[in-house]
């Protein structure tokens, strides 16, 4: 098995992929997309395996989500929301199931993001660091809450939840079928036997 570190392979992935297939630009060059709690997004196409990538802005206290392989109420979220460390979920988190408790981007200012999902992986990198490497076991432990929360197939949107978040430059390359090796990301964990997915799921603040 390959050991190098997370951070590397959360790097391979990303820059890999992104560099391989030709991307779809989703919106106009810096035309700004703005999301509140009465207004989305879609992309409005079925995705499975796929790089995302763009710029997000964030008011203070605003909150906003990216989810994905969803219908509107499946698949997984990844969240918009920066400010201090406060106990609340952060901007790159993989709500509920990886979160993050601390923001490597501030309020009011323009930062990157990109988002890559490949057959079980799921890898986050804001403003060019790793922040989420996430590979879903064949049995993963989810609360009646989050039993909707996997990996399949389905849109791309992004949803308001709180103040206003803005959004530019997006694009999505979707990834051909066969390319994923497996050895190249975090191997799935046993979540059944975890402590840690629970308090995830919980809300609990922890560092796994």
């Amino acid at each position: 098995m390959n050991r190098q570190s997370p951070r590397h392979w959360i790097t391979q992935i990303i820059g890999y992929f992104s560099i391989c297939f030709i991307a779809m630009s989703c919106t106009p060059q810096n035309q700004i997309i703005t999301i509140t709690p009465e207004k989305k997004w879609e992309a409005g196409e079925t995705f499975h395996n796929f790089v995302l990538e763009g710029q997000a802005y964030t008011e203070k206290d605003a909150e906003a989500v990216l989810l994905f392989h969803t219908n509107g109420e499946s698949g997984y979220e990844v969240l918009f929301r920066n400010g201090i460390i406060d106990g609340s979920r952060k901007t790159g988190s993989l709500s509920a199931i990886r979160n993050l408790y601390r923001s490597l981007a501030n309020d009011n200012e323009w930062f990157n993001f990109k988002v890559c999902v490949h057959d079980k992986n799921i890898a986050i990198q804001i403003n060019g660091t790793d922040v989420v490497c996430y590979t879903e076991p064949s049995n993963p432990y989810r609360t009646t809450e989050y039993s909707k929360r996997l990996l399949g197939q389905g849109d791309i949107i992004l949803k308001g939840k709180q103040g206003t978040v803005k959004f530019q430059n997006i694009q999505i390359t979707p990834l051909t079928e066969g390319t994923y090796k497996a050895n190249e990301t975090l191997p799935a964990i046993d979540e059944q036997n975890d402590a840690i997915i629970r308090l995830q799921q919980q809300n609990f603040p922890v560092i796994d």
